[in-house]
């Protein structure tokens, strides 16, 4: 507690360092939401110390939207902790948006500054691990708001610009050696968080309650390291600018006080629908050491986790879990679950740390381009490609349009352009305008091909295309590839590729079921687990539910002249996931891991290719089988992996559904205007309704 003696002078010094800190850079750079929560924090503590009776509190918008911020809290703001809580709701649902914004930011520190390039580099790894989750866990959003803001000091960098004398090199080293340690700390505590969050959003919900409290432990330390390390790194900053912030940083310091505490609040406040559930009835039972030692309370929690798995893309972890399982994991400290979880987690995070260094252009962070494009004359400015731009323009469209409208358009304009087509020199091959190279495309941009081309350019099935939906579809085209020729392989091509595949995975079927036959004895009980496996036996019902729209194997897919025109865009693309999943030990352990093999939200357009690898690999396991001792997890990987495709196709076909229901009643001769997503989607959806209560 501050004396009174001691009050003003630290009020001064905190209404100082907020306004240096404003004022830093106040055209690039938005002040820290940290700073602000100190200092609001600060002068309500100041009040309550010169008038104790005073029960104000901190309005919504004075409090911080971070768990650093919340940290802070003194007694005063514990009594607002439902308004903090509140608050850091709203800032991590726009999580996202806020998090690409600062990774661009940061990118152009890392510009000034190469030393900082690491951290930059970690952090953006670990911001779309967590982006590409489907769900995430409220707590675990909660933790990286935190890591975020700790990045967010860095920005601070901006303002120590390289002086122009011969002392430059001098100086920007001083600057390196002093942070340098400081940045392979917070390197170190990022991984620690990406890695925790990783593993505790594949905890089954059970154990997420009846171990809370160790997880609750864990999750503070890394806020705590979050904490010191943004208040050490600005006390190292303040050596080399004229920002005064030590009195912020007196304040920042003392965070780690309390994230104990707010932890405590995150994890009961944070909790899903489920854990409220079980975690009801764990009280009900006298609590979670009581209901430990209760074997018919167990069992009676591990029911409750199937019935609330049951359904469209739920894992159903717990159906597989018996009492001494659930057990045997509640032993486990989380230092042991994290040690499980070191490979498969190792694995995923440096494959999307090197894709994200082999694509630091990637559109997903550049929130550059959407500030030069608001200012651009026109939406249809915003449209990359020429002939999409030029059809957006004549059309009059502002940010988007009903998907039918715009695939109409370009069916009638593609056809006046094929009526001028001029014959094809060797530079025209590679444009993007329509020569005669690409009249044999346009048969396939028609009224009766339609609804693929909708599914190719409407991504989040919403019925509308927006510019960046367009912009996405057309820089997924080959090289070489016209857009005719690219719109062609979306409305045959695809079809084309889904019957090889067919095919193909019949084929890998009865190869593996041969194979089986020889299997040595001790692996016959994993081999037949495997075969008979429900995720196995779904895929195989969403196979069949396809049957009707394939074309018999009598097409040579070797000399077929129209598949020859995709196949080798085909085999690339299969090729490009076949080396991830190898690098990955063919583990799908989620499905942010299967958006790194394919960085989209239609699984319908990588179900096959990655079904068709994983069952490759299989059959390569299963004549292993008949010659030496397989490893435990041998075949258990892959049913995992199936398993987490079935979730991603159910979640799809869920949402694909309501689409899909006049295309449904298309004529079964007529499979032109049904299309490969609409045919996978009706298939899980039906091997749902039939089969599927696991």
């Amino acid at each position: 507690m501050l004396s009174r003696k001691n009050a003003q002078p630290l009020e001064r010094k905190l209404t100082v360092a907020a306004a240096l800190i404003e004022s830093s850079d106040p055209s690039k750079r938005k002040i820290s939401k940290t700073e602000r929560f100190l200092n609001r924090s600060g002068a309500c503590a100041l009040r309550r110390q010169h008038n104790p009776s005073d029960r104000s509190r901190l309005t919504p918008g004075d409090l911080i939207t971070t768990v650093s911020g919340a940290a802070a809290a003194n007694e005063g703001l514990e009594k607002s902790a439902s308004a903090i809580i509140s608050t850091l709701k709203l800032e991590s649902s726009s999580f996202v948006q806020s998090s690409k914004a600062l990774v661009s930011a940061l990118d152009e520190v890392a510009k000034l500054h190469p030393f900082v390039g690491a951290a930059v580099l970690v952090f953006t790894t670990a911001i779309n691990l967590i982006i590409k989750r489907r769900e995430n866990d409220g707590k675990v959003l909660a933790l990286n708001v935190q890591m975020r803001d700790m990045m967010s000091t860095l920005l601070l960098l901006k303002n120590l610009t390289k002086p122009e004398a011969s002392a430059e090199a001098q100086n920007e080293m001083t600057i390196e050696s002093r942070l340098g340690g400081r940045m392979s700390a917070m390197v170190d505590s990022m991984k620690d968080c990406s890695k925790v969050c990783d593993s505790y959003n594949k905890h089954r919900v059970v154990l997420k309650i009846l171990t809370s409290s160790k997880w609750e432990h864990k999750f503070a330390a890394i806020s705590k390291q979050f904490a010191t390390h943004a208040a050490k790194l600005q006390d190292d900053l303040a050596m080399y600018s004229s920002i005064g912030i030590n009195a912020a940083n007196q304040s920042l310091a003392a965070l780690s006080n309390k994230m104990d505490e707010v932890m405590a609040t995150v994890f009961k406040t944070f909790q899903s629908a489920e854990e409220r559930q079980i975690g009801a009835l764990v009280a009900s039972k006298g609590g979670s050491e009581k209901v430990a030692g209760d074997n018919a309370a167990l069992e009676q929690l591990l029911n409750k986790q199937k019935e609330l798995d049951d359904g469209p893309g739920k894992r159903s972890h717990a159906g597989e879990m018996t009492v001494s399982d659930l057990r045997k994991d509640m032993r486990k400290d989380v230092q042991a679950v994290l040690d499980e979880n070191a490979r498969a987690f190792g694995q995923k995070f440096e494959l999307q740390q090197r894709q994200i260094a082999e694509e630091m252009k990637n559109a997903v962070f550049d929130a550059r381009d959407e500030i030069i494009n608001a200012v651009l004359a026109g939406p249809y400015e915003r449209v990359e490609d020429e002939d999409m731009r030029a059809i957006w323009k004549e059309m009059g469209w502002k940010g988007s349009v009903k998907a039918r409208h715009l695939v109409l358009a370009m069916h009638d304009y593609f056809t006046e352009q094929g009526k001028m087509a001029p014959p094809a020199s060797n530079e025209q091959l590679s444009t993007k305008t329509v020569t005669q190279s690409d009249e044999w495309a346009l048969e396939y941009i028609s009224i009766t091909r339609i609804q693929p081309l909708i599914e190719a350019l409407d991504d989040d099935v919403s019925s509308f295309v927006t510019i960046a939906e367009v912009n996405a579809f057309t820089r997924a085209r080959p090289d070489g590839w016209s857009l005719p020729y690219w719109i062609a392989y979306n409305t045959v091509g695809v079809e084309l590729s889904l019957n090889y595949y067919y095919h193909r995975i019949n084929q890998l079927h009865l190869a593996t079921f041969e194979a089986s036959k020889h299997a040595l004895t001790a692996n016959r009980k994993a081999v037949n687990e495997f075969l008979c496996s429900p995720y196995i036996n779904a895929m195989d019902e969403v196979i069949s539910g396809i049957q009707d729209s394939v074309v018999e194997q009598s097409i040579d897919w070797d000399s077929d002249p129209l598949f020859l025109k995709f196949k080798s865009y085909i085999m690339s693309e299969e090729k490009r996931m076949r080396d991830i999943l190898e690098a990955l030990d063919f583990n799908i352990d989620d499905e942010s891991t299967l958006r790194l093999i394919s960085d989209t939200h239609r699984p319908e357009r990588y179900l096959l290719p990655i079904l068709s690898i994983l069952l490759d690999h299989c059959l390569y396991v299963v004549e292993d089988a008949s010659k030496i001792i397989l490893p435990e997890d041998g075949l258990s990987l892959i049913d995992d992996s199936i398993e987490t495709l079935w979730t991603a196709i159910s979640s799809r076909a869920q949402a694909m559904n309501g689409e899909y229901i006049n295309i449904l009643a298309v004529p079964k001769a007529n499979f032109s205007q049904r299309s490969s997503g609409c045919r996978i989607s009706t298939a899980v959806t039906r091997c749902q309704d039939t089969a599927m209560a696991w």
